[in-house]
């Protein structure tokens, strides 16, 4: 792939809610919450994505604590190998 020769890895970034938990938040305040994650931009370094998304979290006062306190972030790495 063009442009593809410098990445040596690819990062994945996801928020989840587990379903007992998940009847706790309305559908509209998931949507406000989802709105508050920002997506990634180009002048992030390995990390920076889910601190904001830790701080987000951390700031929200709108939803209930226990609806907020039960989304968990998870980060995996995908190592490419060299040809």
């Amino acid at each position: 792939m063009i442009g593809m020769q410098d990445v040596a890895a690819i990062s994945v970034g996801v928020a989840t809610i587990d379903s007992k938990s998940r009847v706790l938040i309305s559908d509209s305040q998931l949507a406000t919450l989802a709105g508050r994650l920002s997506d990634f931009a180009s002048s992030m370094r390995p990390g920076d994505l889910l601190n904001q998304w830790q701080i987000a979290l951390d700031g929200t006062t709108d939803i209930p604590r226990p609806s907020v306190s039960a989304v968990r972030i998870y980060e995996r790495h995908f190592y490419l190998l060299p040809k």
